[in-house]
């Protein structure tokens, strides 16, 4: 469900308009919050919300504070201009997503540019479809 919910359904809607696409892929560090048993080994729905805003209670390690300056910087990037690479610099381009072009940045150590993520699992669910009517 996760797939449906969160990663294939982006995919439709960045396939409609061109925008920026990432997936966080890095696990929380933090001395005061370690992520849940079953977020043990990856992140997590929502995990990249204290990185994004560079939350000072997190306590990040070195690496942690490193990918929450990259990711404030890419997102008060794109608030400015619409455009995470700029104007403030940023340690790896970040490409757009297009109907040609399935890439995406994959916040992680060391940030990375990925393409086609989940490609086989989106494929799958394109074929089923999105809309459900919760209310029947």
């Amino acid at each position: 469900a996760t797939q449906w919910v969160f990663a294939c359904s982006t995919r439709v809607f960045a396939r409609k308009g061109a925008t920026y696409s990432y997936v966080f892929g890095y696990p929380f560090d933090t001395e005061n919050l370690r992520n849940r048993i079953e977020c043990s080994d990856h992140a997590c729905h929502a995990d990249e919300i204290p990185f994004l805003f560079e939350s000072s209670w997190a306590n990040f390690s070195d690496t942690g504070r490193r990918i929450s300056r990259s990711m404030a910087t890419y997102w008060t990037n794109f608030g400015k201009n619409q455009d995470p690479n700029e104007p403030l610099r940023v340690p790896l381009s970040w490409p757009r997503v297009t109907s040609e072009n399935e890439k995406y940045m994959y916040i992680q150590d060391p940030l990375q540019i990925g393409e086609n993520y989940l490609k086989s699992d989106c494929d799958f669910w394109d074929e089923i479809g999105y809309k459900h009517n919760f209310f029947e």
